[in-house]
């Protein structure tokens, strides 16, 4: 389906903007938010699609509720859209290299972002995992129910 693969791509797209801009704090948040919408919406296009079909509705509510990244995605999709921009929480870790014999010193810094409500697993990582899911979704639906 069409629409499906260009979402798709987009959403693809806007992950390796997160690997770009990860050392950026706004364009990181624009470019997870972007990603939280344009993801949610390859479920929706989906769901708008098949709805139609017999088996489909309890198919797709029974996979969907049962599935806690897809309704934690969707969660943040909604918040993004109706009420605020996502805002991921920063580890940031700061690296001093001292050299003794040179006297030159250097520095470096990394940051790992994480959505609020997962602490265990940053941003980017569990973004990663989203789309893999978002991919088998895809997968299942033409296998169940064909591609439209």
């Amino acid at each position: 389906m069409k629409e499906v693969q260009e979402k798709l791509s987009e959403t693809e797209y806007h992950l390796l903007r997160l690997k770009d801009t990860i050392d950026d704090k706004n364009n990181f948040k624009h470019e997870i938010n972007a990603f939280i919408v344009s993801a949610q919406s390859i479920v929706s296009i989906i769901n708008r699609r098949y709805k139609h079909l017999d088996g489909f509705k309890g198919w797709f509510d029974n996979y969907t509720k049962g599935n806690d990244l897809l309704t934690f995605f969707r969660t943040q999709r909604n918040l993004t859209v109706h009420e605020k921009t996502i805002t991921p929480t920063a580890d940031v870790i700061l690296r001093i290299n001292e050299y003794l014999l040179s006297g030159k010193t250097e520095s470096s810094t990394e940051y790992r972002w994480y959505y609020d409500g997962f602490d265990d697993i940053d941003a980017l990582s569990l973004s990663k995992k989203y789309l893999e899911e978002i991919e088998r979704f895809i997968t299942k639906v033409y296998s169940k129910f064909g591609e439209t």
